[in-house]
């Protein structure tokens, strides 16, 4: 059995000829061999960005060329974009698309504070019949059905049109492709807008072969020719649904053949056909056995066929029950126990010597039946324990020796001691509600800590969020490694659009990262070297790591200029700073622990309690120290 599906096979025509269209991208994401993600079907981006002749007025009156590098947008996009969508296959494509334009829109602002940029993005997807479109300033969709071009942007009749805000990703374009459709996304350029009537003919009569082979042709005419397109053949596509059912003999057990000592060995597999005559063998029927005790020893005698009888060995083939020492105990109690009189006619005098038979009797019954009981309770408790008894008793032993332990290194003021022992086992998910409240007074008392309560805000500020999307694109390059890195990177972090990136025993750099570049150097200096147990980055002109005994090393300009020992061992934590305020935060979300940092000292100054019932999972700084939380649920907290 086959199952059926619409899958789109799609083409890129980018050329790059014109400076002066700016600059011109790309981004095609399939996912039609994931089952789990089919249903999202293929995501495109096509964008421009330009920028022109911004000018502002210094303090002199003189002319400021507005410098920025505006390439990085549309990479941005494409990469929030990839990553929204595609989050959580369980949604219907619609509504995955809409989240993902939602997301998108908290920083497409920012694009615009620019007044001389110009952005043009087209963000569409393709998921079985349905194809959703949704874009910012130009950008064009034919679809070639039936010989006929249809402008899906402009066509009411099976698209749903609604006006589309200039400034962001507002609106949803919806409708429906089919099996032998064609589409042709492009942004559209002075190159293709001089010959759309000609490049909607070729589109509909050519092959994707002949029609690139077109434009091939009419960009060699001109030296300043810029596309940006996508040809997209909508088919049919197979797979098998069900896996191979198995044949019958590989259903049937098999038999095994019966073999006599003058017998050949014959197969008895059920797919040999037997002989089309059957051969019966002559049994004789014997004498059945004549019971013990009726008719005479020698009735048969001579008429049945003497057997014989196989040998049968005591010890091997035994009716009775081996007593084990619970049973033994058993039948001592029983023998004591007095038994009651054949005759009915005692006298006085055997009435008086039974009871006394009795007493006698009790007394060494009570011990027999007191060890009884004593075994019972001894057998229950520690020989018939299952596994999972055993395993939780000795957890149970475990976090209680952990306790006892934490509050012998508190007594000793060893804190450092304290934290490492508490925050690894308050990790622990099995650890009973009881020992959790034990343990969380311990650290509480350790860290000295200070109740501090979140506020929910709507949304994060733009900086931050900002920062999140340029890093959510620098976490996509490293895992293409475009930086060409040599060993595993731990972590990394952002200053005046400068990467700074932790790797192994190393820190990198990547000057106007936020711009584009991917260009890496060594930071260090040549006898300088990170510890090898570092576990996060943080930057604000002097660059901080910090190791998982809890140690924070700064550097300056390549050089290591102190080490404080913090005290706070960290493993899944984050590292934050900014440059202008005076504090470093070490954020252990799981357990909803701030630890402020002075920078100049080294030292733990205070310790902020979230008192959260379930933890964070992500923490953020702004530029004036205040920190952002944001929960598993999607809301985001401030904590000042």
């Amino acid at each position: 059995m086959e199952k059926v599906f619409i899958k789109p096979t799609s083409k890129e025509i980018l050329i790059k000829d014109s400076a002066k269209e700016g600059y011109l991208d790309i981004y095609s994401y399939d996912y039609n061999t994931d089952h789990q993600k089919r249903k999202l079907g293929s995501l495109y981006i096509i964008g421009n960005v330009s920028q022109g002749a911004t000018t502002d007025i210094d303090a002199n009156g003189d002319g400021v060329q507005d410098e920025m590098d505006i390439a990085y947008m549309v990479n941005l996009v494409a990469s929030l974009a990839k990553r929204e969508y595609y989050a959580k296959p369980d949604l219907a494509a619609k509504e995955a698309f809409s989240a993902t334009l939602k997301k998108i829109n908290e920083i497409v602002e920012e694009f615009f504070k620019n007044k001389g940029t110009k952005v043009n993005i087209g963000i569409f997807a393709v998921a079985g019949e349905d194809i959703l479109i949704s874009k910012l300033g130009k950008f064009k969709i034919l679809l070639s059905r039936d010989d006929q071009v249809i402008d899906v942007l402009n066509n009411i009749a099976l698209f749903t049109k609604e006006h589309v805000d200039e400034r962001e990703f507002s609106n949803i374009i919806s409708g429906k492709v089919k099996s032998g459709d064609k589409l042709l996304a492009f942004y559209p350029s002075r190159f293709i807008t001089s010959r759309e009537k000609t490049i909607k003919d070729h589109f509909v009569k050519l092959t994707w072969t002949d029609f690139l082979e077109k434009i091939n042709s009419a960009r060699s005419g001109r030296t300043q020719a810029a596309c940006a397109a996508l040809y997209i053949d909508i088919n049919k596509a197979k797979e098998s649904v069900v896996a191979p059912i198995p044949q019958p003999k590989e259903l049937k057990p098999k038999k095994m053949p019966l073999v006599s000592p003058d017998a050949q060995l014959i197969s008895v597999d059920s797919d040999v056909q037997p002989p089309s005559t059957a051969i019966e063998l002559d049994k004789p029927e014997l004498p059945l056995p004549t019971p013990y005790g009726i008719g005479t020893p020698t009735d048969n005698v001579g008429a049945a066929t003497v057997q014989e009888i196989p040998k049968i060995i005591p010890s091997e083939f035994s009716s009775a029950k081996k007593e084990n020492i619970f049973e033994k105990l058993f039948s001592t109690f029983r023998s004591l126990m007095p038994m009651r009189s054949r005759s009915t006619s005692l006298g006085r005098i055997g009435a008086v010597a039974w009871h006394v038979k009795l007493r006698k009797r009790a007394i060494y019954a009570t011990p027999a039946l007191v060890l009884i009981i004593i075994g019972g309770w001894v057998a229950k408790s520690f020989i018939f324990v299952s596994a999972e008894e055993k395993e939780s008793r000795k957890f149970a032993k475990e976090v209680q020796a952990n306790i006892d332990l934490a509050q012998s290194k508190l007594d000793a003021n060893d804190l450092t001691g304290v934290r490492e022992l508490l925050l690894s086992s308050l990790l622990n998910s099995t650890l009973p509600s009881d020992a959790k409240k034990e343990m969380d007074a311990l650290l509480d008392k350790a860290d000295n800590a200070a109740a501090a309560n979140p506020v929910l805000v709507e949304s994060l500020p733009e900086e931050i969020t900002l920062k999140i999307g340029l890093f959510t694109l620098f976490n996509e390059d490293i895992k293409d490694n475009k930086y060409g890195l040599s060993v595993p990177t731990i972590g990394f972090d952002l200053y005046q659009d400068n990467l700074y990136i932790l790797a192994g025993d190393r820190i990198f750099k990547v000057i106007d990262a936020a711009k584009g570049v991917h260009t890496s150097v060594g930071w260090l200096q040549d006898d300088v070297t990170v510890p090898t147990d570092s576990v996060a980055i943080a930057v604000d002109g002097d660059v901080y790591t910090l190791s998982k005994s809890g140690t924070l090393t700064k550097y300056f300009r390549g050089a290591k200029v102190a080490t404080y020992e913090t005290s706070v061992p960290s493993g899944d934590v984050s590292l934050l700073t900014a440059k202008d305020i005076p504090n470093l935060y070490i954020v252990n979300e799981s357990l909803g622990r701030i630890y402020v940092i002075d920078k100049a000292s080294g030292s733990v100054i205070k310790v902020l309690k979230l008192g959260n019932s379930q933890p964070f999972t992500a923490s953020w700084v702004d530029e004036k120290g205040v920190l952002y939380l944001g929960s598993p649920d999607g809301k985001v907290w401030k904590v000042e």
